[in-house]
């Protein structure tokens, strides 16, 4: 598995006020082959926190033409800047899939 981790900081209201784009933006990420999962966290004052889970670095790489065009079309005019990317690599201890599907 594969996992890419980033920094997004959303201008002040556009979180609530982009909630469409934001759900039409996940869900082309949810369709594409590989697509494993999201997890967003809310560090406040916009900023938010995502760890995307691939199953592997290839169909990431192949995914990442269209959703970088959608995020452009969707996403960079509710953000106050660029999404900061901050690791990418293979996933080596992982609880949170394992328990997902032994539920």
């Amino acid at each position: 598995m594969f996992a890419i981790v980033g920094e997004t900081v959303y201008a002040p209201g556009q979180w609530a006020a982009g909630q469409a784009q934001l759900d039409e933006f996940w869900a082309l990420r949810a369709a594409q082959p590989g697509f494993r999962g999201a997890l967003q966290v809310d560090e406040g004052g916009g900023r938010y926190l995502t760890l995307l889970l691939w199953d592997s670095q290839a169909q990431w790489e192949a995914a990442h033409p269209l959703l970088s065009a959608a995020a452009a079309r969707l996403l960079a005019p509710l953000r106050a800047g660029p999404t900061q990317p901050l690791g990418a690599g293979t996933v080596v201890y992982d609880t949170l899939t394992a328990s997902v599907a032994s539920a």
